[in-house]
Order: structure tokens, then sequence, then C-alpha cells
């Protein structure tokens, strides 16, 4: 179960007292907020507070009984009498014991100490004991955080025993009959401060000694009173708070060889130290000490003179406390196991007992159920017929008033009103249970079993940093009186969530707020995973902390409660939410190959099933949308049908529309795992077919010219010249169409293909002249054409070895529409094409010009008629928008064209804003999008296309709603929705890749800006096309510069890595074969040692691409086993290799070819060279 949602109460804001404080004392307005809400309100008890420092500490001579406890104790030190002191088992009167013997130990003291056994002697003084210190010579007893009750017991030793009690607890109305009682909350006692711990009050007695004899100061002790302070968990103000900051201090230098040796234990050093470590680190391990074994364990380690007893000790209390942890869980466990059986809800007071559960730990059993269930909770162990129990309680039920009208029913009780001890016959627990019950029901209200939760200010997220960390730490230390401070961040993006820890026991999510983010962490709440989805919003509770891990320090919001907020995301919100969901799984759909494991196996006879898998098997991946419990569910069947699993919920959630959509995605098995005693267990590869498929539909519906158009145009019609072509096509004449920038060449050949394909079957080949074409333009045709039913798939150098195979079994089968490639893929590949050439109808050369104008540097072009020929001449279209009288000539006779049709279109519309070079793009921006005209923004990568829009959104909180942003990353129905809204008018603004719109028609956009410079003219004409296609007046913002091409190379460099780096990667690799046999490097670790050994700096991307080259050219393979590569080099060739034998090397180094030369150029050229470029065709008059 997971924690209780708890009632927020939001401190009053007091502006005129706050700002007071802060004038006054130089101190920000958030942190005099926060002092006025701990009640610190006037100039003395804020200097107090921030600036009190040791020599603030009150008069020890103040405390009632001083005179006489120092003069006694300097008499014994004197005379050489025994001195004897009696500690607890706590952690509080460990420290005590410790301090004290410390102390008399350096005034030349004979003296030893005693501590009761918790389970055989209970808390404080018992006469045994101090009947066996008479006999053991002890002239002296002094108590430590104890002894205040002890009226009986120190009656029994009178005039044989001289006893004085320090102690800090409440007096009882009788007290004892002592030499000297120091306690400051004694009714007469005139010391102003009445919360010092056990530890406290030690320290206050030492000090008087100190200043009667002159001996300066105690500061090398105040580690240990610190330690001992904060885990009594006494107020953390006045004395307290000096006592501990102080003391913390001293404990990150401590010279105490115990304390040094615990904080190495555990890891904690320095600056890292502070009291939420000792209260949560250090104390537990001296606590355990006292709990399952003896406290003199913890004495001894807090005395030691010997480091290597003080590492072998403080090993013993490590121990010791791992014990007590086991303890603690399983009682807790049996406790839970009780719980399940009844209503909680419905219980007034938690009764839980069991045979033997150990009784040091059943106390903080018993708060863990308070602060789980908030209930008042009483954990009680049996032996020999009788209980003894811890209690704790939650505000407002005083459960030792309580115990007081159940007097009758138990043997012994004691305690405050928030916890308490007591002792009970077995049989008569039930009858305490139903009388608690009872007094719960007249004392409690249902809005008393809500824990209130005291929140100090609301907070932006944008507002949590290191300066306001560094000012919060002026409060320091935190605890009990000085809560750490609470802040409340409200409507904020819940973008990822998981349980973490064993058995999901805690949650750690992260949230944002617009480009802020921030990191929680929630103890014991994992459970919260089910109620709360991602990209969701949500008001949470929590204080700010640093999380130093692995050297990493960040800033960590630790929280107290969640809860979801009654507003929703807007549609463009949860846009944003989608693209900065931390989920492990955002990028899986732009991964290749993936590795997971399948979950859901220990159901029905799935072990029974997978017990018949073996490794390398395929596995059908289904859809199950009418799953009931998860719409987005995939399961995974064996071939024989039979059931094997699921897809994690948060992987199938990514994985669902794509698959709905049309997307294959193939299964192997890589590892069976589990067996004997464990399940078995099924670790799967999947990966990506370059193919989109959906749903057969049949071809005489499929088929129909109108049902193409639509799927093509949605409402618009073919324009003259669009339907000259295609009249001509169909004619079966081969087509030279010259059109210029955005009049629909694409609309026109994949008309005519996807009519081929459902009509006749036959197969289409579209080559572009880069790579980076043929993959933008399969990302939009392959959408356009999922409702026809086609399968399309890409061929170029960026494949993937498993989408390699898979166009290749694809083009062998003929289990092929469309294929997009370039003439040297195309080439390269003829032979497999050619076993289709019975089925190629339609061969497609999209920017047709480059047969005459690249002829030169690429040969392939000059070999485009081969091709045709060895295709068995399949009918031909060439486009362009740019041909003279030589160009077209060229090309018809390379492509043996029939026809020449030319689209005469100019655009006059069309206006370019020529800001080359600008130093401030985004201010000139924000003008353009305050117009709110309907603007398209041109970036070279995903991530800027998102971080630009969320800053514009940032910068223009009013129009947030009216920006959107488009990449490939996207999946198709955010695509779909965004193109949607912005041609209804809803965005106002995409900031988008080049992926953007290709094919869909956007008739009313008023600018197109060009952020970054394009990487080849073709794209920079298509991306400036998009500008007033509905005739309108319409600019073009030209922001690109310089500093552009340099990103451009950069970016190009890494796809297409140089050959001296290509050959650095490859002698690592025949440097790790030679040692090994073979090479298990990742990428990365390749990367790294390529900049290690030849100070070549590469990305694990570079590498990637880098293998790909060196395995076209034969000198390695690769094979993946399980999650891990191997790779396997073959024999060096004794002649040296042209790197050009490479497709994806050649076509890497076209694309920065292309992009030097229009770098070159675009820099240079005037503002009207550009717009005559853009908006007009260039075409030979003869041919009109």
């Amino acid at each position: 179960m997971a924690k209780t949602h708890k009632l927020w109460r939001f401190f009053p804001i007091q502006s005129e007292l706050t700002k007071k404080i802060s004038s006054t004392f130089n101190v920000s307005e958030i942190i005099s907020q926060l002092l006025v809400n701990r009640g610190i309100d006037n100039e003395h008890e804020v200097q107090e507070f921030l600036y009190g420092e040791l020599k603030d500490l009150e008069d020890p001579f103040l405390l009632k009984h001083i005179d006489q406890a120092v003069n006694r104790i300097i008499q014994a030190i004197n005379h050489a009498e025994k001195i004897v002191i009696y500690g607890d088992y706590d952690v509080d009167g460990i420290t005590s014991t410790v301090l004290m013997l410390r102390v008399l130990r350096q005034l030349g003291a004979q003296i030893d100490y005693y501590i009761p056994d918790r389970q055989n002697e209970g808390y404080g003084l018992n006469t045994e004991a101090l009947e066996g210190l008479i006999q053991d010579g002890a002239k002296l007893v002094i108590s430590v955080d104890c002894g205040i009750s002890a009226v009986k017991e120190i009656e029994c030793v009178k005039n044989r025993l001289d006893i004085i009690i320090t102690d800090h607890h409440e007096p009882p109305s009788t007290l004892p009959d002592a030499l000297a009682i120091i306690n400051p909350k004694q009714v007469d006692c005139a010391y102003p401060d009445k919360n010092l711990s056990g530890v406290g009050v030690a320290f206050k007695v030492c000090q008087a000694i100190w200043l009667k004899l002159n001996k300066g100061d105690l500061n090398q002790y105040l580690d240990i009173v610190a330690v001992g302070t904060i885990a009594d968990i006494v107020p953390l103000v006045g004395e307290n708070r000096i006592l501990v900051k102080c003391g913390l201090k001293q404990l990150a230098i401590t010279e105490n060889l115990g304390l040094q040796a615990l904080l190495n234990g555990c890891g904690l050093t320095g600056n890292s130290i502070d009291a939420g470590k000792v209260g949560y680190v250090l104390a537990p391990r001296l606590n355990a000490a006292g709990r399952l074994g003896q406290a003199s364990l913890a004495v001894e380690l807090l005395t030691a003179e010997d480091n290597e007893k003080a590492v072998e000790v403080a090993a013993c209390l490590e121990y010791e406390n791992s014990q007590r942890q086991l303890v603690e869980k399983e009682i807790l466990a049996k406790a839970e196991e009780q719980l399940a059986l009844i209503d909680v809800n419905a219980a007034k007071v938690l009764v839980l007992a069991g045979d033997n559960w150990h009784p040091g730990v059943i106390g903080i059993v018993a708060s863990r159920l308070v602060d789980r269930y908030y209930r008042p909770a009483i954990v009680i162990s049996i032996k020999d017929g009788v209980g003894k129990g811890s209690c704790r309680s939650i505000k407002g039920f005083n459960i030792y008033d309580a115990l007081q009208q159940c007097g009758d029913l138990l043997l012994q009780y004691g305690g405050h009103c928030q916890a308490a001890g007591l002792s009970i016959a077995a049989d008569r627990i039930l009858d305490l249970q139903t009388r608690l019950d009872g007094i719960a029901q007249e004392m409690l209200t249902a809005d008393d079993y809500i824990p209130v939760l005291n929140i100090d200010a609301g907070i932006a997220l944008e507002e949590i940093n290191t300066g306001l960390l560094e000012q919060l730490a002026c409060l320091a230390p935190f605890g009990m009186g000085n809560p750490s401070p609470v802040f409340a961040c409200q409507d904020v993006v819940l973008s990822d969530l998981r349980a973490i820890g064993q058995n999901g026991r805690h949650l750690k999510f992260r949230v944002r707020r617009k480009s802020h983010y921030g990191d929680g962490i929630a103890w014991e709440m994992g459970g919260l995973t089910d109620q709360f989805q991602r990209n969701t919003l949500i008001d949470f509770a929590f204080h700010p902390e640093y999380n130093i891990w692995n050297g990493q320090c960040n800033i960590q919001l630790r929280t107290h409660d969640i809860r979801a907020t009654i507003k929703e995301l807007s549609d463009i919100d949860r846009l944003y939410s989608t693209e900065c969901s931390e989920t492990k799984y955002k990028n899986v759909l732009q991964a290749e190959r993936f590795f997971t494991k399948i979950v859901g196996v220990t159901f029905e006879n799935r072990q029974e099933i997978i017990a018949k898998l073996s490794e390398g098997q395929i596995l059908q991946i289904r859809r199950e949308p009418l799953n009931n419990y998860d719409s987005n569910a995939i399961k995974l069947e064996a071939s024989t049908g039979e059931m094997v699993g699921y897809l994690r919920a948060e992987l199938a959630q990514e994985l669902a529309r794509e698959i709905d959509q049309g997307r294959v995605y193939n299964c192997n098995i890589t590892a069976i795992t589990g067996g004997g005693d464990c399940p078995l267990g099924v670790n799967i590869l999947i990966y990506r077919d370059c193919q989109m498929q959906c749903n057969e539909t049949p071809v005489e519906i499929m088929a129909d010219a109108e049902v193409v158009r639509q799927a093509l145009l949605g409402d618009r019609n073919y324009h003259d010249s669009q339907k000259l072509v295609l009249e001509q096509l169909a004619a079966q004449n081969n087509v030279l169409a010259i059109m210029g920038t955005g009049r629909g060449k694409s609309a026109v050949f994949q008309t005519h293909a996807a009519m081929l394909a459902l009509g006749q079957k036959k197969i289409t080949i579209i080559i572009y002249p880069l790579r980076a074409l043929v993959n933008d333009q399969f990302i939009n045709l392959s959408r356009n054409m999922s409702n026809l039913g086609l399968k399309i798939f890409k061929g170029n150098g960026t494949l993937s070895t498993a989408e390699r195979a898979a166009l290749y079994t694809a083009l062998y089968n003929g289990d092929i529409d469309i294929l997009l490639t370039t003439p040297e893929f195309a080439e390269a590949n003829l032979e497999l094409l050619m076993v289709q050439a019975d089925r190629i109808g339609f061969l497609v050369i999209d920017e047709c010009h480059h047969i005459s104008h690249s002829a030169k540097q690429r040969s392939v072009y000059r070999r485009l008629d081969h091709i045709v020929k060895k295709l068995q001449n399949p009918l031909v279209l060439g486009v362009t928008a740019t041909a003279d009288t030589d160009t077209v000539n060229t090309i018809k006779h390379a492509l043996a064209i029939e026809k020449v049709i030319i689209d005469k279109t100019v655009r006059n519309n069309l206006a370019i804003a020529d800001y080359r070079n600008i130093a401030d793009k985004f201010n000139y921006i924000a003008n353009i999008v305050k117009r709110q005209e309907k603007t398209l923004i041109f970036v070279n990568s995903r991530k800027k296309a998102v971080e630009l829009a969320m800053h514009l959104r940032e910068h223009m909180p009013e129009l947030d709603q009216q920006i959107g942003f488009y990449h490939a990353g996207l999946n198709n129905e955010w695509r779909v929705n965004v193109e949607s809204w912005f041609r209804q008018g809803v965005l106002r603004v995409v900031v988008a890749t080049s992926a953007f719109g290709e094919g869909v028609d956007f008739s009313d956009i008023r600018h197109v800006i060009k952020y970054h410079l394009a990487f080849n003219l073709t794209t920079f004409n298509q991306q400036c096309g998009r500008a007033g296609r509905d005739g309108q007046a319409a600019t073009i913002h030209l922001l690109f510069g310089s500093e552009d091409i340099k990103l451009n190379n950069l970016i190009l460099k890494e796809s297409s890595p140089e050959r001296a780096t290509i050959g650095s990667i490859y002698l690592v690799l025949k440097g790790e074969y030679s040692n090994c046999q073979k090479v298990e490097l990742t990428n990365q670790q390749i990367a790294d040692q390529v900049n290690e050994k030849y100070r070549e700096i590469v990305s694990d991307r570079g590498v990637s691409v880098a293998i790909r080259i060196l395995e076209e050219l034969n000198l390695l393979w690769r094979e993946s086993i399980g999650k891990n590569r191997i790779i396997y080099l073959y024999p060096a060739p004794s002649h040296k290799l042209d790197l050009e034998q490479s497709g994806t090397y050649y076509e890497g180094m076209l694309e920065k070819t292309e992009f030097s030369l229009f770098a070159q150029r675009i820099m240079r050229v005037t503002t009207e060279e550009i717009l005559t470029c853009i908006n007009r065709p260039l075409y030979p008059e003869e041919y009109v």
C-alpha cells in the first residue's frame, strides 16, 4: 500500500513581516518567510537562529544543582574514587556515556560505565545493577539520559552510593533523593533552554567542570554531542541548533577513530555529512548495538584508541545493523500479513502481535506502520504468555492517556503522547484492541486520519536552482523543530515515473514546466506508479536537496506527496510532453533494432510453452487492441500460435500506434533465462523492416484513381500540367517534366506508381540524387501510401544490417511495390533488381538534371541508359525544376524521352527578407511570430526543433498554444495532428526539420524562415517553396550564415567519417582482433580508443558508419549473440582498397561534396538570384 495522501496546508504569507526581516538581516524574502513559518519572527530570535555561535551558549551554572554535581565529581577525581557512568542503550544514551567517559578520563578520573541490557533489564536505573556497582567498588554513579524517575532504585542504595542524575526527560511529581539532579526541565531550574537532549545535558555538566578547572573549551567533543542530539530527535533550535551546527563541522574533520571508521564504512565524507545523514545513516548503526545485542559495543567504538580495533568494531556494528534490518523487515512483513485480513481504512487503532517478535525493533515497525497508514499503531511481542509492546501515535491521539484508560488491562505502561511502551497478558490483547478502538472513536474524527502536510511556500520549477539551495543552507541543520523547508510545485507535467528499489518500494520521477525540469524521489511511494500516467499534470510537495552519485552532484526533489491536478493538458501541451517524456523507450521508434524481455511469462501454461522454445527461434508480434487492461497491448506468440507473453506496457505504448499504422517488426529469441528454482524467461531482439505495411484491402477498390488522388492530395485536384504528364505516362510515353518548386512533381510519379502497383502489380523505382532525400521522402511516401496498402522500401548506404536483409529478401521474393534509392545503390544491386525486371514497370529519375550537370563527377549518371536496358526498358519519368537546352537534350538521349512537358508557372507572390549571418536570430523570429501569421521555421535537427519551439513558447506565453514542432521522430499520430492543426490554423507557427509536410499542401503559409542552412539545393528550394502556395503574398526569411556551414560540416562528418578516421577505426579493430580473435567492444569503446591512440574525435555513430563501410569492403563481418555484437576480421587484402567501392562511403562523400558546392554558392549569390531559383523553373523556350 502506498503512503496515505496528505492534507496540504500552506503557511499564510506575511509580506510586511518578511520584508522587514529581509531588510534587517540582508536575507532573501523566501528565507524570511521560512523563518516566520517556524515562529522565528523577532530580531532577537532571528539573530540567534541565523548567527548563534558557541559563545552564545547559556552559562551551565544556571542549571539547578550544578555546583553540587561539579564539586562532587572533582572531589572523586582528586581522591581517585571509582566513578561509573550509568547510561542508556539508545544513541543519546550511548553518546552521553562516551562524552562523560572521555572528558573525565582526560581529567584523570578512575572511571567505568554501565549500560543495562535492553531485553533483560530494560530502560533506566535498576536496583540489581546498582548493587552490583557497589560491590565493584563504585563510589559515585553519574546517570546520563536516564534516572529522573528512579525514586525507588535510588532509595535502595541511599547512603551507600552517591548518585548524580543527568537527564532530559519530563520529571515526575516526586523526584529521586539523589546527590544532585541536573535536568533543565525541573520546575525550579533557571536554565533557559529546556530542549536539551541527554547528551546536551551531559555536555553542560562537562562544560561546567571544564570552566571550574579553567581547562578551555570542549570543541573536540562536539561531534559526539551532535550525533546524540540529532538521533534523539529533539528540537534543533536554541542551544541544540548551535551544538549540532558546530558539531557537524567537527564531525567532518573528526579525530575520533570510532567515528572515522563508522563514516568510512558508510561512505560519508566531509561536506556530505548533514543532520539527515547522521539521523538515517550513522545513528541506526549505533542504535543496532543496543537493539539486538549490547550497547557497550557502540561505546567501545566511540572510545577506541586503536584504529584497527575501531575498524573491527565498526564492521561488527554494520553487521548488527544489517541483521536489525532483516529482523525489522521480517516483522513488518508479518504485520502486513495481519493487516491484509482487515479493512485498514475502517480500523481506528492498529494492534498487531506475534510470538517472539524481537522487542528491539518493534518500535521501528510501529513507526513504519504509522507512517504508511497514518493510524495509531501498537506492535506487541509475545513470549511465555506475556506481551511487550511499543506504541506510536498520530497527532490528536495521546497514546499515553489512552493507555491510562486501559490500565486495568495492562501489566505495565509508560511513555508520552506520541510514543509509549506496555506489558500485557497475551489473552488480554483483543480486549485492548476493542478498548482502544472505542477511545479512538470518541477522540478522533475522519479528518484526524488524514495527515497534514505543512507547506512553506509555492514555488515555480524554474526557481529551483543551486542559488536557492545555497540560501536554504543558512537554515540548516534541519530536524525536529526546524524541519526541512517544504515547497509545492503545481500544474507541472509528469514526464516520467518508475518504481525503483527492492519490490518497487520507491518512486523516481521527472517533472517539466515549459523548458525546465526537476528530478524527484519519493521514498516508500512506489505504489503510485499505478495511479499516475506520464504526460499528465500533477502537484507535488517536496524539499530540494543535493544528490551526489558517482561523483555527480545534482538537485533532487525529495517528495512528501503527489496529487493529480484538476486541470488537463491541452493537445498542444501533450505534444511537448510526449516529446519530453523520459521513458527509456522514448526513442525506440528511431532504433533499427533493440533488445528487451518478455513479461507475463509465469501466467497460465506459458512456462511449459517457453520450455519448448530455443534461441534464434522466430516469434510472432501481435497487437491486442481489445485487451481489458491495456489497449496498447502487444503479445508474442510461438510459431504454433501459443501465447508466450507480452511486451512491457511502456514499450507497447510506443510501438502500438506504429504497428497499427502498418510498421512491421520482427522478433527473434536471443536467450532463454532462468530454470531450476527460477521461472523461465525470454530475452528477445526486435528489429523493424524498412517497409511500411497495412491491412490488405480489395484491389478493385484500391486501384480506383479517385481513391489514389484522395490518398495523395486530399481535397485538391491535379493542375493542368500534372494531368498532362499523367496522360502521357498512361499512354506509355517516356516523359521529361520540368516544373518549378512546389508545383507537385512528386504527386505525379506517386500517383502513377500507386496505380501501377494496385492495378498491375508493377514495381516502381524512384532514384534521388542524395541519400538524405531518399530518407526524407521515404518517411512521407510511406505515410501517404499507408492507406493504399502498398509496400514501400528504401535502399541506400544508411540501411542497417537488418534493413538491408529485409530489402534483399523483399526484392528476391517480389514482395515490394515502390523502392526509393540512389543511382549508386541501384547500380550496385542491379543484379538483384534484374530478378524482378519483368515486374518493374516504372522508373523515376528525380532531379534528373544531374544526368547532365553531375555526369563528370558521378559516372553512374552516364550509365543510366545501361541500367534502364538491364531492367527491360520500363516506362521512364525524369523530373526537374531546372534544365536548359543542352540539359534537356542530354536527358532525352539518356532516358529515351518521348515527351517533354513544361509547367511555365512563375510565382510572383514571393519575397525574400535576406538576413544571412544575422547575429540575433531568436528576436527576429519572435517579432515574426507576434504577427500571428502562419509561419514555418526550418531547422536541421530534431533537438533544435523542440528547443526553439519551447523557447518561443516560454518567451511568448500568450501564444504558447499556437506554436508547435515537427520532426521525423514523432510517431504517425503526432505527425498527422501537427499537420492538421497547422492546416486548420490551430497552430500558427511550426518549427520543423526537412521531414515536414512533404506531399501535403499548406497553401496559406505567409512566412518560411530558414533558421539553418539546408544540406543541398533541392531541399533548400523545397522548403522555401512551401511559402504562399495560395498565390497571396508570402516572405522567405534567410537567417542562416557561416556558422551554419560549420555546424553542417560537423553533422556530415559524423554521418560520413573521413578516410583517415575510418583507417584509425580499422587499426583499433585489428589491434583488438589480434589479441582476442574477435572484437566485442562497443562503438563508444572503439571511439574512446581512437581518441586515445590517434587523437581523433569520433562519435559512436561515426564508428557505426565506419564499421558498415568496412563490412561493405569485405574487411569484416558481424554477428549478434544475445545482447552482444561480435566483430570478426577477414585477412587483410594484399592490395590497397578503394573506399569508393563502398556505397555508404561514396554516398557520404557525395553529400559532403554537394553541400560544399551549395554552401559556397548560396552565401555569395544575390537575393534576386535566390528568388529566381525558387519561384520559376528554368527551361528552354524551344520546348514550350
